[in-house]
């Protein structure tokens, strides 16, 4: 099993590694950094109190307009460098891809990722760090970091109305999730398998996760859509190159 999707927008290589070194780099207090304050697209988001949340406290970083693209689908990179960030992952391993060179701004974080154990690579020796995580993947992921068991999680009744769609790599990690009240779906039934999970929606399952885990500071886990949706952007994908590193 590959955990993997599609990106959609690309970006200039040049504008994005000036971006990773001018909005990641500069941590929690950089001047580059959305504040809570500026962040002016999360008012009304269904996950506006997280997203708020997790601003205030570092773990989420904004651009020098004020946004933080809440509805915008997460990168590989980025979900990786949120995880890492929000659980406290820190210790790296030994990781080499073929499509990752150690001057990429998600490298270390890769690494990190690698060790806890949550994402590994293809099987064509890819990491395919810029393509968007679909809402299935991330269920396989999630699952790993909670150390859940998904052979029993494929027994579970799932009540979605799309459940058929679900591959059978990720069923199980569903079913354990669901089971814990973890993960759930849209207003309409569905689940939504291959649609590319967004920024708000990595956040609050990430502060599930944190609050599982015992990381957690305090922050409200969710917003008012059921199953941590949103309005998210479907489809299942081919390799793009979203490159926005802000996190």
């Amino acid at each position: 099993m590959t955990v993997g999707n599609t990106a959609a927008r690309p970006v200039r290589r040049l504008a994005a590694a000036a971006l990773a070194v001018a909005l990641i780099g500069a941590g929690p207090a950089g001047s580059a950094l959305a504040t809570p304050a500026q962040a002016s697209d999360i008012k009304g988001n269904w996950a506006e109190s997280t997203l708020e949340s997790w601003a205030q406290s570092g773990l989420l970083k904004g651009d020098a307009s004020g946004k933080l693209e809440p509805n915008r689908p997460v990168t590989r990179a980025e979900w990786m460098a949120l995880a890492n960030r929000a659980l406290g992952y820190a210790d790296a391993g030994e990781a080499s891809f073929t499509d990752l060179s150690p001057a990429n701004w998600a490298y270390k974080d890769v690494r990190i990722a690698v060790k806890a154990g949550y994402i590994s690579g293809y099987e064509d020796g890819t990491i395919r760090s810029k393509n968007t995580v679909s809402r299935q993947e991330a269920a396989v992921m999630l699952a790993r970091i909670f150390g859940l068991d998904t052979a029993s999680g494929a027994s579970v009744a799932l009540p979605f109305t799309d459940k058929a769609s679900i591959a059978g790599w990720s069923r199980g990690a569903v079913g354990a999730l669901v089971k814990l009240r973890l993960i759930g779906g849209y207003a309409d039934g569905s689940f939504k398998p291959l649609a590319s999970l967004t920024r708000a929606e990595a956040v609050v399952l990430l502060e599930k996760a944190r609050m599982e885990k015992g990381t957690h500071n305090g922050s409200n886990p969710g917003g008012s859509t059921p199953g941590n949706g949103g309005s998210t952007p479907g489809g299942s994908g081919s390799n793009g190159g979203i490159e926005r590193q802000w996190i």
